[in-house]
This record gives structure tokens, sequence and C-alpha cells, in this order.
């Protein structure tokens, strides 16, 4: 778990980019432990998608349009699930803590800190399945989102526009909440979950010209 950590962590902040290819011997040597703990955490990233098998070793990859579409596809239904469970319980103390999220998420895209913003957003959108009680959409919509944070950083990284876009629409979502237009709540967030499948496409980009540099 430690090595799968430091990995995860080093994919998250840049410091291994996509196409970087991840053999388990150095890894072992840099780290100063054994192959196996490093083999078990690549297994683990390769199950969550962060790498896949490239030859013989690992490489470092980030979602495709199209796997970003399917993510979506299911986020959408998961989402909205969540809040119909949680409806008739919305009170102003969840509003609050909902607009602390995004005060922290604010802070953070202040501060430059792209990781944590985007840890941030994601944490605003489980809010509402943590408070549904329900342990599998919980945990299937945790894993979606997981997956969706590589290309999150990437395009929060190079773009503050989109932070300053997406801080903006979690405020009209939280308010819409607080007004109680459930109907206006729906129909905005899967408005708002339907744009990540484009950032793919803004991702790919970003790291094709970095390739060029």
């Amino acid at each position: 778990e430690k090595i799968h950590g430091i990995l995860k962590q080093a994919i998250m902040h840049n410091k291994l980019t996509p196409g970087t290819l991840l053999k388990v011997r150095d890894i072992s040597e840099q780290l100063n432990v054994s192959v196996t703990p490093v083999r078990e955490a690549l297994i683990l990233l390769d199950h969550s998608g962060w790498v896949r098998q490239s030859g013989k070793n690992k490489a470092v990859v980030y979602p495709s349009r199209r796997e970003l579409v399917e993510y979506a596809e299911v986020r959408i239904p998961l989402e909205l699930s969540a809040f119909r469970l949680t409806r008739d319980r919305i009170c102003p103390e969840w509003i609050e803590e909902m607009r602390e999220i995004l005060r922290s998420a604010m802070e953070y895209d202040r501060q430059m800190d792209v990781v944590n913003y985007a840890i941030a957003s994601e944490e605003f959108h489980l809010y509402l399945c943590k408070k549904a009680g329900n342990r599998f959409l919980y945990k299937t919509l945790s894993e979606i989102c997981d997956q969706m944070l590589r290309s999150n950083i990437i395009r929060y990284r190079e773009q503050a526009e989109s932070r300053h876009f997406l801080n903006e629409e979690h405020q009209q979502l939280v308010n819409l909440l607080e007004e109680q237009r459930w109907e206006d709540y729906e129909l905005m967030l899967a408005k708002h979950i339907q744009i990540w499948p484009d950032f793919a496409v803004e991702v790919d980009a970003i790291n094709k010209l970095h390739e060029r540099k």
C-alpha cells in the first residue's frame, strides 16, 4: 500500500508523466525495497487504470476520450441516484459543509495546488453519495472519480480558466440545492458531468505539445 501510494502521488504530481515506463528493479532500488511490493503496487495501479502493460514493463497512462465518455455515462446516473437518495434529508448543515469543501478547493486554486484542488472537487461530487449511506454506490462512484482524476489534474495544471469555470458551476449547484430547485439541480448536474469527456481531447493535445518540446 505504501509503494502504491508513493507511485500514485508521483503520477498525480506529474513526476511520472504519461508514457513513462515503470521498471520494477529501478523502482525497488530507488525506494530501497524488494521487488515484490513494487510488483504488487504496479498490479494495483494497473487494475485501477493508472498504468498499463507496455512490453515487459508498465507505463503511465491517462484515460482516452472514449473511456471518459463511458465513465461519464455511468457517473451521471450514479450521482443522480445519490441525490435522489438524500434529497429529503438535505439540510442547512449539509449545504454549509458542501460550501466549506468549495472554499477549500478555491483556496487550493489560489495557491495553484492543482492536485489538492482536483481532490477537493471530487470530494464535493462524492459528498451526497457518502451521505446516502449506500456502500456499493459510494465505492463505484469513488472508483470512477479516481479514473477521471488524472485527466482533470493535467487540464487544471495547464488551463486555469477550467478551474474558474468549475468553481462557478459548483457554486451554482449548491445554490440550487439550497433553494430546493430539484429539477434544475438534476439538469445542471448532468450537463456539468457531460463536459468531462471533452477534457480528454484537450489533455491529449497538451501532452502531444509537451512531447514536441
